[in-house]
């Protein structure tokens, strides 16, 4: 019941921004945009409806945004095949959002840098560098304040 009324709150939050697909897979909802600025955006939103739903059950969930480009297109079998994207960009998202503590919004560096000057009523604060599996050099990464 939860993870559907979770489903319900997020997707009108990241629709809002106009995703070029959106993936719900267990408790992970994953959104590509066409810019890091409207996914950044939608993070936003979509943290902000997630917590008012999640905070009644004492529960919460971290949000995290990364930029790069992904294969897309249908994977599996002959007999169950998927649509969606794949890559190291969509395993980095993953890691920085294992990493990002309940409530919050962390964004990689790459993120940072192409909308630094573009958000610019956003605060960001460095992270302390996070170690990822199958990443030889820590992450720099910034939470979203």
């Amino acid at each position: 019941h939860l993870l559907n009324a979770n489903y319900q709150s997020d997707e009108p939050a990241l629709a809002t921004f106009h995703p070029l697909k959106v993936s719900l897979t267990a408790d992970v909802v994953m959104a590509i945009y066409p810019t890091s600025e409207m996914a950044v955006k939608a993070a936003q939103n979509m943290q902000e409806k997630a917590s008012l739903l999640l905070e009644k059950y004492n529960l919460g969930a971290g949000c995290a945004v990364h930029y790069g480009n992904v294969v897309e297109g249908f994977f599996g079998s002959d007999e169950v095949r998927t649509y969606t994207v794949l890559g190291d960009v969509v395993n980095t998202a993953k890691r920085l959002e294992s990493s990002t503590p309940a409530g919050e919004i962390t964004i990689s560096d790459s993120v940072y840098q192409a909308i630094v000057n573009k958000l610019d009523q956003l605060i960001f604060i460095p992270r302390k560098s996070i170690k990822a599996k199958g990443k030889s050099e820590p992450l720099k990464a910034w939470k979203i304040n």
